[in-house]
């Protein structure tokens, strides 16, 4: 027997909103009650969202797995809500830093890698792969929910402090230092005067001798290409950083340095985050 076409329509119209009631059943037997282990097992299978940060999803899965790492590492915070508003900072964060374009690159994810793993070993511990083997965890995963979220934000601090009109005072401060250091003033005198780490004033500003390995890895290359004699503003996660190079001998350079703090970074990050809406799709 032949099924006419007007049939078939209301057949085919029958078919979807069963699946569509179907689905929101679903949906609503997973976003509500407790969460069980058979719907974490869901959870981590497949890519539900928890909550939407300016539409960018916050994956239940990656919820599941902040939760069970703060279990495993000493100190981290096991409270369900402080994981979840750690994730929605570093959604913001990570948005925020994409949308300046300082998003880390996956060699700056590899370096820092290998700087805390070198970190690890310094200290005397087991070798670092073994030591996440122990906690669990994958390189992999160390790398994107560990170092990545680290290092969004030491980007965007480094972006902030590169802008003088975020650091007027900053910058008008190194601005005139650099300008009288180039025309004779004594810069141990000045470092000993205006410089705002405490350790530096008691030595006016003397480093002695360093390599780059002992600067912070944003300061590394630009006091690579100094000449000595040359007095640079160099801009670090930190603040502003007036760097003389003294003389160089070998590997190692003798740095004098005045350092200078910025502006208010964490209320420009609030005040940026701010402009974030968040939708929660489940109550934790």
């Amino acid at each position: 027997m032949k099924i006419s076409k007007k049939k078939a329509f209301y057949a085919g119209l029958w078919v979807v909103a069963a699946l569509i009631i179907l689905s929101g059943l679903a949906a609503a037997w997973l976003y509500t009650g407790k969460i069980s282990a058979f719907k974490t097992s869901l959870f981590k299978k497949f890519p539900l969202p928890l909550a939407l940060v300016d539409w960018h999803p916050l994956f239940m899965g990656n919820f599941i797995d902040r939760q069970n790492l703060a279990t495993k590492l000493p100190g981290e915070a096991t409270n369900p809500q402080n994981i979840f508003n750690q994730l929605i900072y570093e959604s913001e964060t990570s948005q925020l830093a994409s949308g300046l374009n300082m998003s880390p690159n996956q060699k700056q994810i590899d370096q820092e890698y290998e700087s805390v793993a070198k970190l690890v070993d310094l200290k005397g511990q087991k070798n670092f792969e073994a030591l996440l083997q122990s906690y669990n965890l994958s390189e992999n995963f160390y790398k994107s929910q560990i170092l990545k979220p680290r290092l969004e934000l030491r980007n965007l601090q480094i972006w902030f402090n590169s802008q003088r009109n975020l650091n007027a005072q900053a910058y008008a401060t190194a601005d005139s230092l650099q300008s009288q250091i180039k025309n004779g003033g004594d810069m141990g005198q000045l470092a000993e005067q205006y410089t705002q780490d405490p350790t530096g004033k008691s030595t006016q500003g003397d480093l002695g001798f360093v390599q780059d390995t002992d600067l912070l890895p944003e300061l590394r290359e630009p006091v690579d290409n100094m000449r000595a004699g040359d007095v640079n503003i160099v801009i670090s996660r930190l603040g502003l950083n007036l760097i003389k190079l003294e003389s160089k001998d070998g590997n190692r350079m003798h740095l004098r340095l005045i350092f200078l703090n910025t502006g208010d970074f964490g209320q420009w990050l609030k005040s940026r985050a701010q402009d974030f809406f968040v939708i929660k799709l489940l109550r934790v």
